[in-house]
């Protein structure tokens, strides 16, 4: 009896002793589990404001898109979806154009195609890309008897080399970059207006040249940053039928998205150019530029400035200034508003100058009923200073990609 009495105390001593041991083996795993998730909420918690940042600026950007044109990326983008005949290839084929009716103060009222845009795309591998652009301009006519010639020209053609995910090297004709977002967007149903600003088809810049150029897309935390580093045949509006005479264009632009959140997206750009013109007396010609672009929910404002000092060597030297400001409103789901002033403005240390400087205001309103296709009318007043006259002008337009 007292043996057993004993065994039963020794079993009942085990089983306490072992219970307890266990107990405190699992307050130790417990601790230990609960300081390793800690470590992890800590970790996680940047990660999640990160998310949380990431995903208000793309409401932010949804709701942009919705309320006013789209936006093209200012760097290596693709026109319209296109098509692709050739299977997986990637090869797309695509175009773009414009057909307008305007009747002018000082001219008869006309129907014609503004221009007619087409291209073939080419992936080649990975690391580079080949795009080739044919523009129609006023219906490609190039031998009208009314005066009113059209013309057929090669608008771009490049090679593209991605050497690293923020250094690309371009070869070929491309856009001007120094020409500002505006020149930049180019597709005309992107465009807010069939009439282009004088600061984009007037000002002594190119809207395409034909050279090299280094280019990419930089980030620097929550800073997007996009540079263009050029040389290009010579600077002034018409360099680039000849390049006989080693006349040279050299650019470079900058491009700052700051982290709004929720409050719009803000574009700020700034630009320098330094060259010669060789149609111009071989002119010496630099050049300085900022831009900016700023889209909140249905406003939009955007606004370039140019500037310019040519010095020929037979004639006076002469600066060129030019610059646009523009606002955009969301009317309704597929309506917007659209009203631009700008200025060019040429001054010469001569007494006389052939250069037809001027203001001009354009009131637009635009219609999409889906997204490759714009429906636009707009009433442009522009004063010429020099010949002063006022050459008023109501233009209605269609334009649409593929």
């Amino acid at each position: 009896m007292q043996k057993t009495r004993i065994v039963c105390i020794a079993v009942s001593l085990f089983i306490f002793v072992f219970s307890s041991s266990k107990l405190v083996w699992a307050d130790t795993e417990l601790d230990a589990l609960k300081k390793e998730f800690k470590i992890m909420q800590e970790k996680m918690e940047p990660l999640q404001t990160r998310i949380e940042q990431l995903e208000k600026r793309d409401e932010s950007k949804t709701a942009q898109t919705e309320s006013l044109p789209p936006k093209s990326v200012l760097s290596n983008y693709t026109l319209g979806e296109g098509f692709k005949p050739f299977g997986e290839s990637g090869v797309t084929l695509g175009g773009f154009g414009t057909v307008l009716g305007d009747k002018q103060q000082n001219s008869h009222s006309s129907f014609r195609i503004k221009a007619f845009h087409l291209y073939v795309d080419v992936p080649l591998g990975e690391k580079f890309k080949s795009l080739a652009e044919m523009e129609f301009e006023d219906g490609g006519n190039v031998n009208a008897s009314d005066g009113t010639e059209g013309k057929i020209l090669l608008s771009r053609f490049w090679v593209n080399w991605k050497i690293h995910d923020k250094v690309n090297l371009n070869f070929g004709k491309e856009l001007n970059s120094a020409n500002g977002p505006y020149n930049l967007l180019y597709i005309h149903p992107l465009l807010p207006t069939a009439t282009k600003p004088l600061k984009v088809n007037k000002a002594r810049l190119q809207q395409q040249i034909t050279g090299a150029r280094v280019w990419g897309n930089l980030f620097a935390k929550d800073w997007e940053v996009a540079y263009w580093l050029g040389a290009s045949n010579g600077s002034g509006p018409t360099p680039d039928f000849t390049d006989t005479n080693n006349n040279k264009m050299l650019y470079g632009r900058l491009q700052v998205v700051p982290p709004l959140g929720d409050k719009g997206e803000l574009k700020v750009g700034i630009v320098g150019t330094n060259g010669k013109d060789g149609n111009l007396h071989n002119a010496r010609e630099n050049g300085t530029g900022v831009d900016l672009t700023y889209y909140y929910k249905k406003f939009g404002l955007w606004g370039e400035w140019y500037k310019s000092w040519v010095n020929p060597s037979t004639q006076a030297d002469f600066t060129s200034k030019t610059f646009f400001l523009m606002g955009l409103y969301k009317l309704m789901p597929k309506w917007t508003a659209i009203v631009r002033y700008e200025e060019n403005d040429t001054k010469s240390t001569a007494k006389t100058s052939n250069f037809v400087d001027g203001n001009r205001w354009v009131w637009a309103v635009n219609y999409r009923p889906i997204p490759p296709i714009r429906f636009g009318l707009e009433y442009v007043k522009h004063d010429e200073e020099q010949n002063k006259i006022r050459n008023n002008s109501l233009i209605g337009s269609v334009s649409m990609m593929f």
